[in-house]
């Protein structure tokens, strides 16, 4: 079979060419090198290509930059997504498509269900939301995977963040009201495959288990690494970020166990995989 990757350079996009190179034949394209926001070529590529399924990995997910890059987040994360989708189903190819936690505005006292009432509180998440709704517009062959707190090899995330300012600061000051699920790229490119392997469709919740705020993980990070630096509690309020983020964003996954047998492990033992602890 063959795979075709959009986003490819990125932190997700490239723990899914390394996981699924494993079983199939991998068509792996950058955003420089396959523009989804430019209809025609997305079209030309797609086509030629002939993959049996485009996984789309490409997003623009500064979530503070969206609030003031609104355009370029519509450009990207909702109409290049129905590029993608009308491109796909010119092709006859399967499109699963990358989404987020943040379609939810976190209010729930419980893990959020696929089939949840989606209500962004940020543009981030409305632009996202968008993009799922052009792929169900435009056809039923689509496999969208909402999943949240991303980190891994080769990438801008908040471990690494964690990591970078323990070395030049005696203290951090983290939020310790936002709660979710810190995800492993290298686990949910597994979950993705799992899901592939069964041919689901439909929308998926995928994340590693159980729930915490950014500040545990960033005790966690400087536990296990013995940092030597002091981590210290914040509200939202006070950390000066120009998006609202939800406050509960946990995602349930018994569809996804269900579905495919796959179950993720809890997130601190993917967190410490990640450091190579394990």
């Amino acid at each position: 079979m063959k795979v075709l990757v959009l986003g490819a350079n990125g932190m997700l996009g490239s723990e899914i060419v390394r996981s699924f190179r494993r079983f199939f034949e991998v068509i792996a394209f950058g955003s420089k090198e396959a523009d989804i926001t430019d209809q025609t070529s997305i079209q030309k590529m797609i086509n030629e290509v002939k993959s049996e399924i485009v996984i789309n990995a490409a997003a623009y997910t500064d979530v503070d930059g969206c609030e003031k890059n609104k355009d370029h987040a519509i450009k990207v994360n909702a109409l290049g997504v129905k590029n993608v989708a009308e491109a796909c189903k010119e092709a006859g190819s399967k499109i699963v498509h990358i989404s987020t936690d943040y379609v939810f505005n976190g209010t729930s006292k419980k893990p959020y269900k696929e089939d949840d009432e989606t209500n962004p509180i940020n543009f981030y998440g409305e632009s996202k939301l968008r993009g799922e709704n052009y792929i169900k517009e435009v056809f039923e062959n689509f496999l969208i995977i909402r999943s949240e707190w991303l980190y891994g090899a080769g990438g801008k995330n908040f471990i690494n963040l964690v990591i970078e300012k323990a070395k030049n600061a005696g203290k951090l000051k983290v939020v310790n009201d936002q709660i979710g699920a810190p995800t492993y790229t290298k686990d949910l490119s597994e979950a993705i495959l799992a899901l592939l392997k069964k041919d689901c469709r439909g929308i998926y919740n995928a994340a590693n288990k159980g729930h915490c705020s950014w500040f545990e993980v960033a005790c966690k990070v400087v536990e296990l690494l013995k940092l030597k630096v002091s981590v210290e509690p914040i509200p939202t309020a006070e950390s000066n970020r120009i998006a609202k983020r939800p406050g509960y964003s946990v995602l349930d996954c018994n569809k996804l166990k269900r579905d495919t047998g796959f179950v993720f492990r809890p997130w601190n033992e993917a967190l410490k995989d990640f450091l190579g602890l394990i």
